[in-house]
């Protein structure tokens, strides 16, 4: 594999994503699914960018997002929510994070919640698009995948659906 060494970070400010913003209204927009627009998400992602690009679609859906700096705190996250009686409704999970990733935080999470009765959806986020990346993800209990960077529709499309199950 190749080294990621020296590649920057496309930084995110509030004009780039006005910017994104107006070039969303431009494409052919999906509705999303009337259930979902008052989902809480948790997005468990550890790239300030990402999150803030995620949260932005999100919210402007009219959804409720709360984030997590890397899958340790996302899995504390999504069982005190679950312990609470008020689980998410979605976890945007990216798979590389510092202390914890996103495989092991969504195992931890699988082997919790079915204690509880609990099947949150999982959706992997990654730039890795490989047959294989896919499989780990699905073998550690994730329920989709999403490839970052990740586009308005193709978010709407991954949510709903769960929610045409």
């Amino acid at each position: 594999t190749g080294s990621l060494e020296g590649i920057r970070l496309l930084q995110l400010d509030e004009n780039s994503i006005k910017k994104v913003s107006a070039e969303t209204k431009d494409e052919k927009s999906l509705k999303l699914n009337n259930n979902i627009t008052s989902s809480r998400i948790l997005i468990v992602e550890d790239g300030l960018d990402n999150q803030r690009l995620i949260s932005f679609l999100l919210k402007k859906e009219g959804m409720q997002v709360e984030l997590a700096d890397n899958g340790k705190i996302g899995y504390e996250q999504a069982m005190a929510a679950a312990e609470s009686g008020q689980p998410y409704d979605f976890i945007l999970m990216d798979c590389q994070m510092p202390v914890m990733d996103g495989y092991t935080a969504t195992e931890i999470i699988r082997n919790k919640s079915t204690n509880q009765n609990i099947k949150t959806p999982i959706i992997a986020l990654t730039a890795n698009a490989f047959r294989e990346v896919k499989e780990k993800c699905f073998e550690y209990g994730m329920d989709d995948f999403a490839t970052k960077p990740i586009k308005q529709e193709d978010l709407k499309n991954v949510l709903n659906r769960f929610l045409n199950k």
